[in-house]
């Protein structure tokens, strides 16, 4: 990733750059009924720091700790549930089984562990990617993506027996393929021409999503962990 691309992007749009940990924080809200001891854990302090103001915000009661995936300052067993989302697939070489390992150690035996990650048979995310390469606008660094298969050996390996996987986004993945072919099509035309937005009342706009959500969450449930741009598998520790 360039610095200058980022730096950019960091100034204009800071919340992108965290929506993993604000997703997370908004799936800890919805089970704040279980009093859940959460711990949250960035290697950027300016995360941890828009994390932490969230958090509050919406009277969160977390830990923030500032610290490195690779070397998890925490003893071994010590979460039931270890999750990450978008993290895993920054890595190549050994790396890339060590940040399963570390989530693992952490994970108390018969606990579970969580992980998502891109998927590498979605060929219109990959493609969409490449596209944002070649146009200096991909933002996120190094990324190699994970099949499903990928992530079962990783998680076996680390001694985590995968239970369960999904897949999501398989609809709206083309869309945005799609979208970004159209504008590499017409870049000279796209100040003239108007966005969904502005020619479509937003009460239409709506009902369309809620159709392409829909019809994407039946797709989802045949083809998903095989087509979707997300791959989530959840695995339990063995004794």
């Amino acid at each position: 990733m360039k610095e200058t691309v980022w730096d950019k992007y960091w100034k204009k749009q800071q919340e992108i750059k965290l929506e993993n940990i604000t997703r997370t924080l908004a799936l800890l809200k919805d089970f704040e009924d279980y009093h859940l001891n959460a711990v949250f854990l960035d290697l950027f302090l300016p995360t941890l720091s828009f994390a932490k103001r969230n958090a509050d915000n919406n009277k969160i009661i977390a830990d923030f700790v500032l610290a490195y995936g690779f070397r998890l300052p925490f003893s071994d067993e010590t979460f039931d549930i270890v999750w990450n989302e978008g993290v895993n697939e920054h890595f190549e070489g050994e790396q890339r089984q060590k940040i399963f390992d570390e989530m693992a150690r952490v994970c108390v035996t018969g606990g579970k562990m969580i992980v998502i990650a891109p998927n590498a048979l979605n060929l219109p995310y990959r493609i969409t990617k490449k596209i944002l390469e070649l146009r200096n606008q991909w933002i996120y660094g190094f990324e190699k993506t994970y099949t499903i298969f990928e992530q079962k050996r990783r998680m076996r390996n680390a001694g985590i027996t995968p239970s369960k996987s999904s897949g999501a986004q398989i609809i709206i993945s083309l869309l945005t393929f799609l979208e970004l072919i159209h504008s590499e099509a017409s870049p000279k035309k796209k100040e003239n021409v108007k966005t969904l937005e502005q020619t479509t009342s937003r009460s239409k706009i709506k009902r369309l999503l809620e159709v392409i959500m829909k019809i994407d969450e039946h797709l989802e449930v045949v083809f998903g962990t095989l087509l979707g741009k997300d791959i989530g598998i959840k695995g339990g520790k063995r004794c």
